[in-house]
């Protein structure tokens, strides 16, 4: 009972320490934790963004208020469903903290003296004295992993992985060889084990690794003779499997009903494959686990780290990003470690002959082995490669090492207050170590943040609940956006600051309704305009921190010229505008997202040559010419022949892939000017200057025998969208390239496929 007291005193006071550090470095009685600490449109916005739908929904897999006009399913990334414990402890603070970004920062807080008293926790199960606890209890709450890594509501949070370690070390050391399966110390294992597989996919892959190995360990010690000591740890192993897989059978369930969406063609979609060979990218050299942190305090050592990352990254094809160095401290004790190992002599003389100290050793050789670039976890990636990040194995590599020299410690040093006092200026001299120069947040950046956070209040006080925006441009964090760049998820920020509107971007890649975004983003804004008008989105938003000033005029001008206003907010960079009810409205069934039919509202204002690429003008000019009660509901199971098929939406939309082109091609010199006159012969419509697959005249410059001197002069033209229906034909101007080659010859090509043969013709200089 005097133990136990004495113990929570202890926890009490690192609790109060650690809190207190965390105040003053994230100034918490300053700072408004409502505005977020980073908000860089890469990962800090796609967590923010699962902080808020986990509040709105109760969970993080499906967003109803992202991707409309249908909803967005977030099953491509098991990240958060695999880290599953946090999301139900953010889940149980949310009543508390109400605002998703209150609620990620302060759950961030709240770990800092969590991880520190479960750090504690581990190492008392460890035997190790309370002092040494405390004070790997503290620093392992400050590490530079940690503080680097404070846009993740778990990565970050390792409460659990302590506890594990300190499992782990258990069985390397036989504790279960006293121990039965069904003991008090075996089911508290089962439990710190089963709540660490369910924190997150990463840790409970690697504590696999160290739950295998220590078996391994074992067997080689001996206990192949006790079988009965093995059935605990490999239970253990188990139960990292059964929590895991339990874990990701709402994600498999989904991709085996949704099998487009990761296999495009039948072949997986590179976006989303893991590959071996990442596990060498992210993954540090010896060396770069020895670097000063990022950002150091002490602009020496901040120099040595740049220098050191410099003469890294000058032979690596993808420069090292992100790593977790041990810091000065670590980086003493790895090479302590190292000189026990190979110098037994040195393990007595610092008391390590000890069963712990005897299991420490390997386990800090193993998880150094899984760190290390080549290493143990590259080779693990050759069969598993979902996991493929093993510069995070750093941090158990990290643990041990502080574990390491707290047991040393507990058997060299008495425990007084001169002992203690050195391990206090000892953790000072550490945390400066390892603390870096914080980035959290700006004025510039709350000014943005607060002033998008306006402009998404005023579009939604005047929208009805459940209104669709929709958000000009269209991006896909998974794809290499014309606007936005790859890997962004600055398109739906603007959700965070929301309620009740849905907005278009954030659907899945590959889904249905992603494509048909796609589909429609490569439209003439006219007949984008047409189509987001006719799919029933109330608002338009534009993001002109993206999109160039040209390009914004050219809309501005065609909205004013139907009689659209745009309203334009300066502060957060971004413009909307109301979108009134179209003369048609389309029909959407959810799942499978499909056109299911379309409203005809006013058949006086319809537009048979802007109407949504799914319906066929001649089909829809029938039907209404035949009706006299109006608004005519018209859905694709009756009426079929008003609606395209997803074939004859390829086409029409650009996305058709040509063997051949059915019709005449002529041309002729005048002024300066070639003359093109084309004619669609076939069954199809040619879709010239749009789309994914479209198609273009494109010169060839030629000299007066024939022979080419250029083949493809670079123009492509027509310069504006155009389509040729069947059995009609076009005319257009084609300006005479500079040069002085005798023949220029131009010819109908398909982007990225094919030049067709039969559609060219030839004009000779004047």
């Amino acid at each position: 009972m005097k133990d136990l007291k004495k113990d929570a005193i202890a926890v009490g006071f690192i609790v109060v320490v650690t809190s207190l550090i965390a105040g003053k470095l994230f100034h918490v009685l300053s700072h408004d934790i409502s505005l977020p600490m980073h908000y860089d449109g890469l990962d800090s916005v796609w967590q923010l963004v699962l902080t808020k739908v986990l509040t709105q929904t109760g969970w993080v897999l499906t967003n109803p208020y992202l991707g409309a006009p249908s909803i967005a399913h977030w099953h491509l990334n098991s990240a958060a469903q695999t880290s599953a414990l946090h999301s139900v402890i953010m889940l149980a603070l949310s009543p508390i903290f109400k605002d998703p970004v209150k609620l990620q920062t302060a759950y961030y807080l709240i770990n800092f003296p969590l991880i520190a008293t479960t750090t504690y926790v581990a190492s008392r199960m460890l035997n190790i004295s309370r002092s040494p606890a405390a004070f790997v209890g503290i620093i392992f709450a400050f590490t530079t992993f940690r503080l680097s890594g404070m846009i993740y509501s778990f990565l970050p949070n390792y409460f659990m992985l302590p506890l594990a370690v300190a499992v782990v070390i258990w069985i390397s050391a036989g504790a279960f060889t006293r121990h039965g399966a069904l003991s008090g110390k075996a089911i508290a294992s089962y439990a710190i084990i089963a709540l660490l597989a369910s924190s997150d996919g990463y840790y409970a892959f690697f504590i696999l690794l160290l739950l295998g190995f220590s078996i391994a360990f074992r067997l080689l010690n001996g206990d192949l003779k006790q079988p009965s000591s093995l059935v605990a740890p490999t239970a253990m192993v188990a139960i990292v499997l059964g929590v895991s897989l339990s874990l990701m059978i709402p994600l498999k369930s989904y991709e085996r009903s949704h099998v487009n969406e990761f296999y495009v063609n039948g072949v997986v979609d590179p976006a989303v494959a893991k590959r071996p060979a990442e596990a060498e990218i992210y993954a540090p050299s010896l060396k770069m686990l020895f670097t000063p942190n990022h950002n150091h305090r002490i602009p020496f050592l901040a120099h040595v780290e740049r220098y050191m990352k410099s003469t890294s990254d000058g032979f690596r094809a993808y420069p090292l990003f992100n790593w977790s160095p041990l810091g000065l401290f670590g980086s003493f004790l790895l090479l302590s470690a190292a000189i026990l190992l190979c110098i037994p002599r040195y393990q007595l003389f610092f008391g390590v002959t000890e069963r712990y100290g005897q299991a420490l050793l390997p386990l800090i050789l193993f998880s150094l082995l899984c760190t290390l670039t080549g290493g143990v976890g590259a080779m693990a990636a050759m069969i598993f490669p979902a996991i493929r990040a093993y510069d995070r194995f750093g941090i158990i590599l990290l643990l041990l090492l502080y574990i390491l020299f707290a047991h040393i410690w507990s058997i060299k040093n008495r425990t007084d207050l001169v002992s203690s006092a050195v391990l206090a200026v000892l953790c000072a001299v550490v945390l400066v170590d390892q603390i870096p120069i914080l980035d959290t947040g700006s004025p510039a950046l709350d000014k943005r943040f607060l002033a998008e956070r306006r402009f998404v209040q005023r579009v939604e006080s005047e929208l009805p609940a459940g209104a669709e925006v929709y958000q000009y441009p269209h991006s896909n964090y998974l794809e290499d956006n014309k606007y936005y760049g790859w890997g962004s998820f600055a398109p739906v920020r603007l959700y965070l600051h929301s309620k009740s509107v849905r907005w278009s971007n954030g659907a899945s890649k590959n889904s249905l309704v992603e494509l048909w975004h796609n589909r429609i983003a490569e439209l003439p804004f006219p007949k984008l305009w047409a189509e987001v008008q006719a799919a029933g989105f109330a608002e338009i938003v534009i993001d002109r921190t993206v999109v160039p000033q040209k390009e914004y005029d050219a809309i501005a001008a065609y909205l004013n010229s139907i009689g659209v206003a745009l309203t334009n907010d300066d502060e957060s960079g971004l413009a909307s505008a109301k979108i009134p009810q179209g003369a048609v409205t389309l029909k959407f069934q959810a799942d499978p997202f499909a056109v299911s039919g379309v409203t005809v509202n006013s058949p006086k204002e319809i537009d048979y040559g802007s109407l949504p690429l799914s319906i066929k003008s001649d089909g829809l000019e029938k039907l209404v010419a035949s009706n006299n009660k109006f608004p005519l509901s018209i859905t694709v199971a009756d009426h079929p022949e008003v609606f395209r098929t997803q074939d004859e939406i390829d086409i029409a939309s650009g996305n058709h892939i040509f063997d051949q082109l059915n019709g005449e091609m002529s041309c002729a010199l005048v002024d300066n000017e070639i003359r093109i006159n084309l004619k669609n012969e076939g069954k199809i419509d040619w879709v010239f200057g749009q789309g994914q697959r479209p198609l273009f005249i494109g010169l060839h410059l030629l000299s007066a025998d024939g022979k080419t001197v250029n083949w493809d002069a670079g123009g492509r033209y027509p310069k504006e969208p155009a389509t040729i229906h069947p059995n009609e034909e076009a005319n257009l101007s084609v300006p005479l390239p500079a040069g002085t080659s005798a023949i220029v010859q131009p010819q109908v090509l398909q982007e990225g496929h094919m030049w067709f043969n039969n559609m060219a013709c030839s004009v000779a200089r004047q």
